[in-house]
């Protein structure tokens, strides 16, 4: 039985090692956006919907998604000035699994107005630049891949429904892409594990 036992333990502490035993949490510590605030170009603000600081459990390949921040625009009108790409900023900083790290996403803010028969119609739009790639734990093997989503925001004919009940929920897409690769003296310690359980499966046998 002790034997037994002792196989199970093992076991046990090779998968703990390889990280599939159970799932890694991550805690979303903060997050800023930075966007065009003044003139010229679509004036926007947001609020953050997302408390912080965040925390969730994933195993590698799983995803979460979740409301990050709302975006709107008070100007009433897209002007031409309006039409021009912007820039907006998103940077996150994560505490778990330490060290803390973190990462930008770009993206752009603009304007749009156009006719549709002898319909104006008007609304802001963000998008983003693409998924960034966010690499941590000790060697940085580790890999987080985060995505935003692209809204249209303020929408409204013959000028825009300005103010925040008409703006739009930005959302986050987390993946768990891939997991931290052991450092050599814990791949050391997962040899020995391994020759023991060997030489435990042997004497068991016998």
């Amino acid at each position: 039985m002790k034997k037994l036992m002792g196989l199970f333990g093992g076991v046990l502490l090779i998968f703990s090692f390889l990280g599939i035993a159970n799932a890694t949490t991550f805690t979303l510590d903060n997050f800023d956006v930075t966007l065009n605030s003044s003139d010229p170009g679509l004036v926007v603000n947001y609020s953050r919907i997302q408390t912080k600081p965040f925390s969730f459990d994933l195993n590698v390949t799983d995803s979460i998604t979740f409301d990050l921040f709302t975006i709107w625009t008070n100007e009433t009108f897209v002007n031409p000035d309006d039409k021009v790409n912007k820039p907006i900023n998103v940077s996150m900083i994560f505490t778990s699994p330490p060290p803390p790290f973190g990462g930008s996403i770009d993206g752009k803010t603009f304007g749009v107005s156009g006719w549709l028969f002898f319909i104006n119609y008007q609304y802001g739009k963000v998008e983003w630049d693409g998924p960034q790639i966010l690499y941590f734990g000790n060697n940085h093997t580790g890999e987080l891949i985060i995505s935003l989503s692209d809204e249209i925001f303020n929408y409204g004919l013959y000028g825009l429904s300005e103010g925040p009940c008409w703006g739009a929920n930005v959302e986050a897409t987390i993946t768990y892409a891939k997991a931290v690769v052991p450092e050599p003296g814990i791949l050391i310690l997962l040899g020995i594990s391994m020759m023991s359980l060997v030489g435990l499966r042997r004497r068991w046998k016998d």
